[in-house]
């Protein structure tokens, strides 16, 4: 069942049309609720037989994408991910039955205890300076790795062929598409600057200067770096339109927070 953080939080109380909205899910809804607010719980008991065969859906749909990488008793792929709680490999490991590996910038102490998932900046929490840092940072690190296309939903099974169900996109996500684009060039072209240095990088120092790196724009960004990159909008559940910025989120301590004040 979706996660109450998905809708705002535990106590959100939602009309049967802004819950179905926000899963892309078109239900009937029956007359006596169409309209009132009420609860997630209440949702979820109205609509449960509903949810548990998209749920089964959903996961059909899921198969079909991965059975060609399934035929072996060891899987032939891996997850790719952001990282942090791991929740979600977690969760796609246990529906196909598998024990595939994960490889993440970051993975939090409360992240499972599996040799096969590996955190490059920080693993299961260590350095925990590292992790510390960039875990009261993630929405200005995500700006590197996000993707401006739409999120997906789910998948479905259209014919003998999946589809993807995607996501509508909020204002604020249209708006913050365009920074992730000038965040990708620069990054692109750092990347192309430091080129000519790569031969005499070892791994180890390009890791631990990414680690340094990090955690010095996560707690002590410059006060005018704060202040663009706190104006960018970030919309933590994607799709239901709760306007937000990095800066709502993102509180650098080195300076107490009082010389970010004019930028808020």
């Amino acid at each position: 069942f979706p996660s109450h953080d998905k809708f705002g939080g535990e106590d959100v109380k939602l009309t049967p049309e802004e819950f179905l909205g926000r899963l892309v899910l078109d239900f009937p809804i029956p007359e006596d609720i169409k309209g009132k607010s009420i609860t997630l719980q209440e949702f979820a008991r109205v609509f449960d037989h509903l949810l548990i065969r998209q749920a089964e859906d959903e996961s059909k749909a899921i198969r079909l994408c991965t059975d060609e990488y399934l035929q072996d008793e060891v899987p032939k792929f891996a997850w790719v991910d952001v990282g942090w709680a791991l929740s979600s490999i977690v969760a796609l490991n246990d529906l196909l039955g598998v024990d595939a590996p994960a490889y993440v910038v970051g993975s939090h102490a409360l992240s499972p205890n599996n040799p096969k998932f590996m955190g490059y900046l920080f693993d299961k929490g260590a350095p925990e300076n590292v992790c510390q840092a960039i875990m009261s940072a993630v929405e200005v690190v995500e700006l590197i790795f996000s993707d401006i296309s739409r999120s997906t939903a789910y998948l479905k099974v259209e014919g003998d062929g999946v589809s993807p169900v995607y996501l509508c996109q909020a204002t604020d996500e249209v708006l913050r598409n365009s920074y992730i684009s000038d965040v990708r060039v620069g990054a692109i072209e750092f990347i192309r600057d430091i080129k000519p240095y790569f031969d005499g990088l070892s791994s180890v120092e390009l890791r631990e200067y990414n680690r340094s790196l990090f955690e010095v724009v996560s707690n002590s960004p410059d006060v005018n770096l704060y202040g663009f990159l706190s104006q960018i909008p970030h919309d933590r559940m994607a799709g239901s339109g709760v306007w937000a910025s990095i800066g709502d989120y993102w509180r650098p301590d080195n300076y107490g927070y009082a010389a970010y004040r004019d930028w808020e």
